[in-house]
Protein backbone atom coordinates (compact mmCIF):
# COMPACT_ATOMS: atom_id res chain seq x y z
CA UNK A 1 0.00 0.00 0.00
CA UNK A 2 1.47 3.22 -1.10
CA UNK A 3 0.07 6.54 0.51
CA UNK A 4 1.14 10.26 -1.30
CA UNK A 5 0.50 12.92 1.26
CA UNK A 6 0.81 16.24 -0.27
CA UNK A 7 2.42 19.22 2.19
CA UNK A 8 3.56 21.85 -0.35
CA UNK A 9 2.96 21.93 -4.29
CA UNK A 10 6.80 20.12 -4.59
CA UNK A 11 7.00 18.15 -1.50
CA UNK A 12 5.20 14.26 -0.93
CA UNK A 13 5.48 12.13 2.01
CA UNK A 14 5.26 8.60 0.55
CA UNK A 15 4.87 5.92 2.71
CA UNK A 16 5.43 2.37 1.99
CA UNK A 17 3.69 -0.46 3.71
CA UNK A 18 5.83 -3.99 3.30
CA UNK A 19 4.16 -6.55 5.72
CA UNK A 20 4.86 -5.40 9.25
CA UNK A 21 6.99 -2.69 8.29
CA UNK A 22 6.21 0.95 7.20
CA UNK A 23 8.62 3.23 5.49
CA UNK A 24 8.79 7.01 5.28
CA UNK A 25 10.21 8.37 2.34
CA UNK A 26 10.65 12.19 1.80
CA UNK A 27 12.10 14.99 -0.26
CA UNK A 28 15.28 13.99 2.01
CA UNK A 29 15.49 9.97 1.13
CA UNK A 30 14.20 10.33 -2.43
CA UNK A 31 15.39 13.79 -3.79
CA UNK A 32 14.07 12.49 -7.10
CA UNK A 33 10.78 13.45 -6.25
CA UNK A 34 11.42 16.99 -6.26
CA UNK A 35 12.31 16.65 -10.12
CA UNK A 36 8.59 15.62 -10.70
CA UNK A 37 5.39 18.48 -10.51
CA UNK A 38 2.54 16.55 -9.74
CA UNK A 39 -0.34 18.09 -12.12
CA UNK A 40 -1.83 14.94 -12.75
CA UNK A 41 -2.51 11.20 -11.17
CA UNK A 42 -0.02 9.95 -14.01
CA UNK A 43 2.55 12.28 -12.95
CA UNK A 44 2.13 10.99 -9.39
CA UNK A 45 2.54 7.71 -10.71
CA UNK A 46 5.54 7.98 -12.71
CA UNK A 47 7.53 9.98 -9.87
CA UNK A 48 6.02 6.29 -7.29
CA UNK A 49 7.27 4.27 -10.07
CA UNK A 50 10.68 5.24 -9.48
CA UNK A 51 10.70 5.54 -6.14
CA UNK A 52 9.86 1.91 -5.80
CA UNK A 53 13.23 1.12 -7.45
CA UNK A 54 14.92 3.27 -5.37
CA UNK A 55 13.07 1.85 -2.25
CA UNK A 56 13.52 -1.60 -3.47
CA UNK A 57 17.73 -1.28 -4.09
CA UNK A 58 17.83 0.06 -0.52
CA UNK A 59 15.93 -2.30 1.01
CA UNK A 60 18.31 -4.56 -0.02
CA UNK A 61 21.60 -2.83 0.59
CA UNK A 62 20.28 -2.72 3.87
CA UNK A 63 19.59 -6.27 3.85
CA UNK A 64 22.67 -7.57 2.71
CA UNK A 65 24.04 -8.95 5.40
CA UNK A 66 21.52 -10.89 6.59
CA UNK A 67 20.71 -12.73 3.16
CA UNK A 68 17.68 -14.71 4.75
CA UNK A 69 16.22 -11.72 5.44
CA UNK A 70 16.00 -10.82 1.71
CA UNK A 71 12.04 -10.79 0.33
CA UNK A 72 11.92 -14.06 -2.03
CA UNK A 73 11.14 -13.21 -6.25
CA UNK A 74 7.58 -13.77 -5.85
CA UNK A 75 7.62 -11.24 -2.24
CA UNK A 76 9.77 -8.44 -4.44
CA UNK A 77 7.34 -9.32 -7.41
CA UNK A 78 4.10 -8.84 -5.42
CA UNK A 79 5.69 -5.61 -3.37
CA UNK A 80 6.18 -3.60 -6.94
CA UNK A 81 2.79 -4.81 -7.97
CA UNK A 82 1.20 -2.94 -4.72
CA UNK A 83 3.20 -0.37 -5.00
CA UNK A 84 1.61 1.40 -7.83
Amino acid sequence: MVLANFTYLNKVQIHIKYEEDTYYLTTEHAYMINEYKFNNIKDLHNALDNIKYYYLQEYMEENEENPEEHPSHEQMEKLLETLI
